[in-house]
C-alpha cells in the first residue's frame, strides 16, 4: 500500500512515498487562458500602487492551482510557459522554432505527459519574493507524485516557469521564505529530475560548464556537451537511489543524502548564479 507522511514546516515539507509511474497516452494541445495578476485598482488618471508582497504571493498560488488544474485535465498549453523553461525542454525543428530557441509543439507535448497525473495535489505555501515565487507538493494515491513548480509575472500576467511532477521516490525537503528559496528549488529540481528519471529536466538545471565537464562534446556537438554522455552520467549518478534529502543549503552548497532501502549516500553539490536574479545552476555534483 502506497503511504505518504507530511509535515509541515517553516514552508516547506517532508513527504515520503513509495513511487510507480506510467506514460500516459499523447492528446492534442488545447488552448488555455493565462491567469493575469489581480486588477487594479487605481482610478482613470492614477497610476496604479505596486501589488504588495501578500498580494503577488496569494496571486502567484491561485495561479498555480489553476495551472496544475489545466495540467490535469489537458487545457494547459505551451503559451503557459515561460520562454526560458521552454528552451529548457522544447528543442526546436524548424527554421522559426530555431530564431524562439524552442518548439511550442514540442512544449505542448510535454504538457500532455502529465494529463490525468496531478489530481487535487497538496501544495505548501509559495516562497520568494517580488514577481516569482517557487511552490512544491505531493500528489497521494496509487501513483504519488512529487511537484516542483516555480511561477513568475511576464508581460503583466503569471506564467509557469518550471514544472516538473515527479515519481521518484521518498523526498525530504524544506523551501525557506524570501530569496533563499531560489537555490533550495535548484536543488530539488535537478533531484527530482534525476530521481525522476528525467534527463531534461536534470540537464536543464545543470550550468554549461558543468555538463561540459561530465559530458565533452564531439566535434557535432553544437550545444557545447554530448547529450549521449551526460544520460550515462546521470545512470551513475542514479544508481539505483530512489530518495533524497536535503540537510543543508548554505552559501551554494548544498548537502544532503540520497537513500535506497534502508541504506543512504552523502551528496554535496555546488551551486552558481544564473542569468536572472532568481536563476540558480548546479555547478557540481558529488556523491561522497
Amino acid at each position: 500500500m502506497t503511504r505518504i507522511v507530511r509535515r509541515s514546516r517553516w514552508l516547506g515539507f517532508a513527504i515520503i512515498f513509495v513511487a510507480g509511474c506510467s506514460k500516459p497516452p499523447a492528446y492534442a494541445t488545447k488552448a488555455a487562458p493565462v491567469v493575469a495578476g489581480a486588477p487594479s485598482t487605481a482610478k482613470p488618471g492614477e497610476v496604479a500602487a505596486p501589488a504588495s508582497t501578500s498580494d503577488a504571493k496569494s496571486a502567484a498560488e491561485t495561479y498555480a492551482k489553476e495551472f496544475l488544474a489545466a495540467v490535469q485535465t489537458g487545457k494547459a498549453s505551451a503559451a503557459m510557459l515561460t520562454p526560458a523553461f521552454k528552451k529548457a525542454i522544447a528543442d526546436p525543428l524548424s527554421p522559426e522554432e530555431r530564431e524562439l530557441g524552442y518548439s511550442d509543439t514540442i512544449a505542448g507535448q510535454w504538457l500532455e505527459r502529465f494529463l490525468n497525473t496531478v489530481p487535487a495535489p497538496a501544495l505548501t505555501a509559495a516562497a520568494g519574493s517580488g514577481e516569482t515565487y517557487a511552490i512544491t507538493g505531493v500528489v497521494a494515491g496509487d501513483a504519488p507524485k512529487h511537484i516542483a513548480l516555480r511561477v513568475t509575472k511576464l508581460d503583466g500576467a503569471w506564467r509557469t516557469d518550471w514544472f516538473f511532477a515527479s515519481a521518484a521516490a521518498t523526498v525530504s525537503a524544506t523551501l525557506p521564505a524570501g530569496d533563499d528559496a531560489y537555490p533550495t528549488f535548484a536543488a530539488i529540481t535537478f533531484l527530482d529530475g534525476l530521481l525522476g528519471n528525467s534527463d531534461r529536466i536534470a540537464e536543464g538545471t545543470m550550468s554549461t560548464t558543468f555538463k561540459m565537464g561530465i559530458a565533452p562534446p564531439f566535434p557535432s556537438d553544437k550545444r557545447g556537451y554530448n547529450r549521449g554522455i551526460l544520460s550515462g552520467k546521470f545512470g551513475e549518478f542514479r544508481g539505483g537511489f530512489t530518495g533524497y534529502a536535503i540537510t543543508k543549503v548554505e552559501a551554494g552548497t548544498v548537502t544532503g543524502e540520497l537513500s535506497k532501502g534502508g541504506a543512504t549516500k552523502p551528496f554535496t553539490m555546488k551551486l552558481v548564479k544564473g542569468d536572472r536574479p532568481t536563476d540558480w545552476l548546479i555547478a557540481d555534483f558529488r556523491m561522497d
